[in-house]
């Protein structure tokens, strides 16, 4: 509008919208393990909001963008334990409202597990050797486990920082033990399960071997 003349020109325009797009450092991933993001087509300056399957819990990740409305490898979201199996997160622009869904999945821990010794007597101390669990889990060993019963915990042990453990552990194989004898390892934050099984020779004559009382992990309590 003039001034002066008032005179009136009216010019349109078109406010197109946003269509952001965001990429996960991995679509398939364990617990105990950090996930990042790279994004694109929010607004420029903004802050993102991540949440984890639904808007209304609160942000596992706040992200700002670049005056190009950019991110990469940004966030720090270490997957927790309690997450199984398929899930999203929702990127929301925190000024221009637009938002993406990415489905990504969280893969549960397959370990592997043997013993010190594939055959032995009864009266022989067996350990244990494992791979695949959770980075410094404390790991419990079980004896009779059924698909109803958790069995008798025997020993436990705590994995390294690769989630691996060697010569751990302990146990003496009973007086009474013959045949085929199965532990059953299981990572205490993983949930990961792994057997190991031996072979018990028949001793050529009686074994006094003393009773084991029943066995309380110590790892339990030490942080």
């Amino acid at each position: 509008m003039g001034a002066k003349s008032q005179s009136l020109v009216a010019s349109s325009f078109f406010l197109l919208s946003l269509y952001p797009s965001v990429k996960l450092s991995s679509y398939a991933i364990r617990a105990d393990t950090q996930m990042s993001f790279s994004g694109a087509g929010f607004g420029p300056g903004e802050r993102v909001l991540a949440f984890l399957n639904t808007t209304s819990s609160q942000p596992i990740a706040i992200i700002q963008t670049t005056q190009s409305g950019t991110f990469s490898q940004a966030g720090s979201f270490v997957v927790p334990f309690v997450l199984k199996g398929r899930q999203t997160l929702v990127f929301q622009g925190e000024e221009s409202g637009a938002s993406v869904a990415v489905g990504w999945t969280v893969l549960p821990y397959m370990p592997n597990a043997q013993t010190s010794t594939y055959g032995g007597l009864p009266g022989t101390t067996v350990t244990f050797y494992a791979s695949g669990f959770a980075r410094n889990e404390v790991v419990h060993v079980f004896v009779g486990h059924t698909q109803n019963s958790a069995g008798t915990m025997v020993s436990c042990f705590r994995t390294d920082e690769k989630g691996n453990a060697g010569a751990s552990g302990s146990y003496v194989i009973p007086g009474d033990a013959q045949g085929k004898l199965t532990f059953t390892l299981t990572g205490s934050q993983s949930g990961g399960t792994a057997t190991a099984t031996m072979q018990v020779t028949a001793a050529p004559s009686p074994v006094q071997v003393p009773a084991q009382p029943p066995f309380t992990c110590p790892l339990d309590t030490t942080p």
